[in-house]
């Protein structure tokens, strides 16, 4: 009897995974697809990303390192403080410190060279950034 239970469910087994089997569909179809072409972009220096800004690329400072200078929108307005300014306000009279005074608008972002800021109107001490 445990021999006929064994055929058995050998038999029932086998049957089963014919079945199973026999509803698996076939290998599946892959179409093939075409990849563009990869090409890496052309680097760009940092002249020319500063151009593209407006500014201009080459040595500043004492150092001489090149650096990018851009320029400022309100280059030259008239201001009583640097919050007036997209840079500083600059006197025009570097010995003019503690002094009531105007100035004007820093023209670019170049830090170098001596400035006196101006401060809630009042002209500041020089400063020489090299």
């Amino acid at each position: 009897m445990i021999i006929m239970d064994r055929v058995l469910r050998s038999a029932l087994m086998a049957v089963t995974l014919i079945y199973v089997s026999a509803c698996a569909s076939g290998p599946i179809k892959q179409e093939r697809v075409e990849t563009p072409e990869i090409t890496a972009p052309k680097p760009v220096s940092s002249a020319e990303v500063c151009m593209a800004k407006g500014g201009s690329y080459g040595p500043a400072g004492l150092l001489g390192a090149n650096r990018c200078t851009l320029p400022y929108s309100d280059a030259g307005a008239v201001c009583t403080d640097s919050a007036q300014c997209e840079g500083q306000c600059y006197a025009g009279d570097f010995d003019a410190a503690g002094y009531e005074g105007t100035g004007e608008c820093q023209a670019t972002d170049n830090p170098f060279g001596c400035n006196s800021e101006i401060i809630g109107g009042v002209v500041q001490p020089g400063l020489c950034v090299d």
